[in-house]
């Protein structure tokens, strides 16, 4: 189950990261305007970013429990890796509008550090 697991993420990364680079090459989202390409690029971005994540966050939980991998620990990783990919197509937004600072991302991070302390405090509730 571990392996199907990580197999699975990895191949959502691939396939994420093959759309997310025909989106940059095909669209070109920089140069056009239209808002499908943008709307694509953001997706795209977050969906390869949100599997990135999730994938090392499930490897670094598979090794830590050697003996099985549990559906919470998946579930807790794809939890944070959705949080990290929401902070980086996030950062991404700000930084294509030009208003990305060092405030702004640190209040991002706070954000994304206290939805994660919500949740871990659910859990354990």
């Amino acid at each position: 189950m571990k392996r199907s697991i990580l197999l699975m993420l990895a191949a959502t990364f691939v396939v994420s990261l093959l759309a997310l680079l025909l989106v940059l090459f095909r669209m070109s989202p920089l140069e056009d305007t239209r808002w499908l390409s943008f709307l694509l690029f953001f997706v795209s971005a977050f969906v390869c970013a949100g599997a990135f994540f999730s994938f090392f966050g499930a490897l670094i939980r598979s090794l830590m429990f050697q003996h099985e991998m549990y559906m919470m620990h998946f579930f807790i990783a794809l939890r944070q890796g959705a949080l990290l990919a929401f902070c980086t197509v996030s950062y991404l937004g700000l930084s294509m509008l030009e208003v990305a600072t060092w405030w702004n991302v640190v209040l991002l991070l706070m954000t994304c550090g206290f939805v994660e302390l919500y949740f871990l405090g659910r859990n354990k509730a």
